[in-house]
Protein backbone atom coordinates (compact mmCIF):
# COMPACT_ATOMS: atom_id res chain seq x y z
CA UNK A 1 0.00 0.00 0.00
CA UNK A 2 1.44 3.34 -0.99
CA UNK A 3 0.13 6.80 -1.70
CA UNK A 4 -0.22 7.67 -5.35
CA UNK A 5 0.53 11.24 -6.35
CA UNK A 6 -2.24 12.74 -8.45
CA UNK A 7 -0.04 12.52 -11.54
CA UNK A 8 0.01 8.75 -11.21
CA UNK A 9 -3.78 8.53 -11.12
CA UNK A 10 -4.15 10.76 -14.14
CA UNK A 11 -4.64 14.29 -12.83
CA UNK A 12 -5.41 15.30 -16.39
CA UNK A 13 -8.53 13.10 -16.35
CA UNK A 14 -11.98 14.58 -15.94
CA UNK A 15 -12.53 13.27 -12.39
CA UNK A 16 -9.18 14.49 -11.02
CA UNK A 17 -9.54 17.86 -12.77
CA UNK A 18 -13.12 18.38 -11.65
CA UNK A 19 -12.40 17.32 -8.07
CA UNK A 20 -8.96 19.01 -7.95
CA UNK A 21 -7.22 15.85 -6.67
CA UNK A 22 -3.68 16.53 -5.48
CA UNK A 23 -2.93 13.38 -3.45
CA UNK A 24 -4.55 9.97 -3.42
CA UNK A 25 -4.24 6.52 -1.95
CA UNK A 26 -5.73 3.44 -3.57
CA UNK A 27 -6.02 0.20 -1.58
CA UNK A 28 -7.15 -3.03 -3.21
CA UNK A 29 -10.27 -4.74 -1.93
CA UNK A 30 -9.03 -8.33 -1.86
CA UNK A 31 -10.91 -11.43 -0.86
CA UNK A 32 -8.61 -14.42 -1.01
CA UNK A 33 -6.71 -14.08 -4.27
CA UNK A 34 -9.49 -12.07 -5.94
CA UNK A 35 -9.53 -8.27 -6.19
CA UNK A 36 -13.15 -7.12 -5.91
CA UNK A 37 -12.55 -3.37 -6.02
CA UNK A 38 -10.47 -0.44 -4.81
CA UNK A 39 -10.89 1.90 -1.86
CA UNK A 40 -9.83 5.33 -3.10
CA UNK A 41 -9.04 8.17 -0.69
CA UNK A 42 -8.12 11.55 -2.11
CA UNK A 43 -7.20 15.04 -0.97
CA UNK A 44 -7.52 18.35 -2.76
CA UNK A 45 -4.25 19.43 -1.14
CA UNK A 46 -0.82 17.86 -1.02
CA UNK A 47 -0.92 15.13 1.61
CA UNK A 48 1.66 12.57 2.67
CA UNK A 49 -0.08 9.49 4.03
CA UNK A 50 1.71 8.20 7.11
CA UNK A 51 1.99 4.49 7.93
CA UNK A 52 -0.84 4.64 10.47
CA UNK A 53 -3.19 6.15 7.85
CA UNK A 54 -2.17 3.65 5.19
CA UNK A 55 -2.66 0.75 7.58
CA UNK A 56 -6.04 2.02 8.78
CA UNK A 57 -7.26 2.52 5.21
CA UNK A 58 -6.05 -0.93 4.17
CA UNK A 59 -7.73 -2.47 7.23
CA UNK A 60 -11.00 -0.85 6.16
CA UNK A 61 -10.47 -2.05 2.59
CA UNK A 62 -10.03 -5.59 3.91
CA UNK A 63 -13.30 -5.34 5.88
CA UNK A 64 -15.13 -3.95 2.86
CA UNK A 65 -13.80 -6.72 0.61
CA UNK A 66 -15.07 -9.36 2.99
CA UNK A 67 -18.51 -7.71 3.17
CA UNK A 68 -18.69 -7.46 -0.63
CA UNK A 69 -17.63 -11.08 -1.08
CA UNK A 70 -20.23 -12.30 1.43
CA UNK A 71 -22.99 -10.24 -0.18
CA UNK A 72 -22.15 -11.31 -3.75
CA UNK A 73 -25.20 -13.07 -5.18
CA UNK A 74 -23.04 -14.42 -8.04
CA UNK A 75 -20.13 -16.32 -6.40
Amino acid sequence: VRPLPAGMIGNDGPFARREKVESALGCPLRFGDQVVGVLFVSYRTAHAFDEAEKNAIQDEADRLAEAIAQADPFP
